[in-house]
């Protein structure tokens, strides 16, 4: 159905591939969507053992919560821009589906009664809360499900950077829960 110019593809098959290059990137922005909050927690587990360890003099524990902060704040960052490119690309998907791959309106899936429509985007996430709400995997994850991962994730690395933070501070208040004051007098 293209028509070729100069030796160049046009139409149906551009559009398609043009297409298979978004999606491959959606997958790319996808798989480093869970590559950040796995580095991170590797980074901010060791971080946190010498900030709360009574093995380290003060100052090496307020450097470590200085950087478990900083190292927060930049995975928080790179998940939220990575997660937001993600989701730009599935609705882009979803919309070329729905305007160029009518051949899905057609799809019914599993005996359903609606027929699939667009893969990707928001009609995905309609299909994908229906069958959260039937329970279909059993209360426990259906409840757990409510969630999406990127904002449990991105909460669970806020509070290492919010510990690491009262820690920092703490240790120069001398809030004797995080820093003895007998450890502070004798390490300044």
């Amino acid at each position: 159905m293209s028509d070729e110019v100069d030796g160049t593809k046009t139409g149906d098959e551009n559009m398609w591939a043009i297409y298979t290059v978004v999606a491959a990137r959606r997958l790319q922005w996808d798989n480093l969507v869970w590559q950040v909050p796995a580095l991170s927690l590797t980074a901010q587990a060791f971080l946190m053992t010498i900030t709360l360890s009574a093995d380290y003099d003060v100052w090496p524990r307020r450097a470590a919560a200085l950087l478990s902060c900083v190292i927060c704040l930049l995975s928080l960052n790179l998940l939220a821009r990575q997660r937001l490119s993600e989701l730009t690309d599935a609705h882009f998907l979803g919309s070329f589906e729905a305007k160029n791959a009518t051949w899905l309106d057609g799809m019914v899936v599993d005996g359903e009664a609606e027929p699939v429509g667009p893969i990707h985007g928001p009609r995905f996430k309609e299909r994908r809360e229906a069958l959260r709400i039937e329970n279909k995997d059993g209360r426990i994850m259906s409840f757990a499900a409510r969630w999406t991962s990127s904002r449990v994730w991105f909460v669970g690395l806020a509070l290492f950077g919010l510990v690491s933070l009262v820690v920092f501070v703490g240790s120069f208040v001398g809030w004797e829960w995080i820093f003895p004051l007998e450890s502070l007098h004798s390490h300044r």
